[in-house]
């Protein structure tokens, strides 16, 4: 029991540096159908209209060790769109809060192809625990922002954005700078096409590569203490346009900590305007002796009205 104690400390304390923070956050299995948290441009898409909750956590026999919520709701409108993420996170001491309102112009080209832009502010909220392992005594707040743009067609997607490109927190405690929270500063590519196979049956590749520049607390100021390159690859395969099996690989070289390789499986059943899904990840990071929590994902989605105004099936 002792040593289990020991295992699940140590298994916390690694979460803190940046290199874990990202991968045990997120997954591509998020952005599977709705891709405004990374890309505020994907609230103009008129198609994905509606709302997404997905619950994102990794367990050891000990507990809970992070957990996820993050809720998209986007509604296009005559030029553009809106939308507006809620996530919350925890690791460890340290929780946050964020509410993201997105807005978006959308620019229709030939043969009904979409481009858009857009740009987010975040306001969040930091919510501390005091315990032996905290670094920050009291809760703080900061505000950051972003942009992105977003091309569609038929068949295929693009989209490329930058989130935190600024953050400016209040609250903290600028004396004590180097043990302020570190934080992430993602430059997004993200692209993937549809391609039908046989009857009933379509695949859809689907990547992500990001740069990941980490700054500390209590402003962004363009600083660059590590950088962290990622590339995630994802297969989604759809059955009937009711089924969709996902499969995942990724991996994460990262500057200052150990480098981290992601594989991962989807099943998704769609019903209507309704889908639900639930993935498993697993992490697997390279010369430590810690490994990381396998991950679990569940996700609701509803498109409003999509199907019934005969507009099809949605594969982005």
């Amino acid at each position: 029991m002792l040593l289990s104690r020991i295992y699940f400390t140590m298994l916390c304390l690694g979460l803190f540096f940046p290199g874990n923070a990202q991968e045990l956050r997120t997954s591509l299995f998020q952005y599977q159908m709705n891709a405004l948290s990374i890309n505020p441009a994907f609230s103009a898409y008129e198609a994905a209209t509606g709302f997404e909750a997905i619950y994102f956590g990794n367990f050891t026999s000990q507990g809970t060790v992070s957990r996820s919520a993050l809720v998209n709701m986007q509604g296009a409108t005559k030029k553009g769109g809106l939308g507006l993420t809620f996530n919350f996170y925890r690791n460890g001491p340290l929780g946050e809060l964020n509410l993201r309102p997105a807005w978006s112009r959308r620019f229709s080209l030939q043969n009904g192809n979409l481009l858009s832009f857009g740009a987010v502010v975040g306001l969040n909220y930091f919510d501390v625990t005091n315990s032996i392992f905290s670094t920050v005594t009291s809760d703080f707040v900061s505000v950051d922002g972003g942009f992105g743009v977003y091309y569609r067609t038929d068949r295929f997607f693009a989209g490329i954005s930058v989130i935190n490109i600024f953050e400016k927190s209040a609250g903290l405690d600028d004396n004590v700078q180097n043990s302020n929270p570190q934080r992430e500063n993602p430059y997004n590519f993200h692209f993937g096409a549809i391609f039908p196979f046989v009857d009933n049956l379509k695949i859809k590749p689907v990547v992500l590569f990001r740069y990941i520049n980490v700054y500390q607390l209590p402003d962004q100021s363009f600083q660059n203490l590590s950088e962290n390159y990622s590339l995630d690859l994802q297969t989604d395969i759809f059955i009937e346009d009711t089924y969709i099996i996902g499969l995942l690989y990724g991996f994460t070289n990262a500057e200052i900590s150990s480098n981290t390789t992601r594989f991962g499986v989807s099943a998704t059943y769609v019903f209507g305007d309704f889908r639900l899904t639930y993935a498993i990840q697993d992490n697997i990071q390279s010369n430590n002796s810690i490994s990381l929590p396998v991950s679990h994902l569940i996700m609701a989605g509803y498109d409003l009205n999509y199907e019934e105004e005969g507009n099809g099936f949605r594969y982005f």
